[in-house]
This record gives C-alpha cells, sequence and structure tokens, in this order.
C-alpha cells in the first residue's frame, strides 16, 4: 500500500447531472479509487451490471 510507505494517494471525481444513475456514479467512484490504490474494489465493478439484469438497478 501507498500509505505504509509513506507516500499519500488521493482519488478525484467529478460529476455532473449525467450522472445521476446510481451504476454511473458507483462505477465512477471505484474507477477513481482504483486509480490512486490499484486493485481497490476490483471485485465491485461488476455489480452493478448484475443488479441490471436481475430488474434490481
Amino acid at each position: 500500500m501507498a500509505a505504509a510507505r509513506g507516500r499519500r494517494s488521493a482519488a478525484w471525481l467529478s460529476l455532473d447531472a449525467r450522472d445521476s444513475r446510481s451504476e454511473s456514479f458507483w462505477t465512477y467512484v471505484v474507477t477513481a479509487l482504483q486509480r490512486a490504490a490499484p486493485g481497490v474494489g476490483a471485485g465491485v465493478l461488476p455489480l452493478p451490471q448484475s443488479d441490471r439484469a436481475s430488474g434490481r438497478a
């Protein structure tokens, strides 16, 4: 982890009105976090698509 080696990481996320769907929002959040800490949330990104396929989104 970067913090354990004395470095700090940051994630930046910019949204607009077109990003109001929860599927888009969480995909952008996880993607931003992965730029700061690769591998974070790797198993989470498939979840919005699986919710949509099952009719829950």
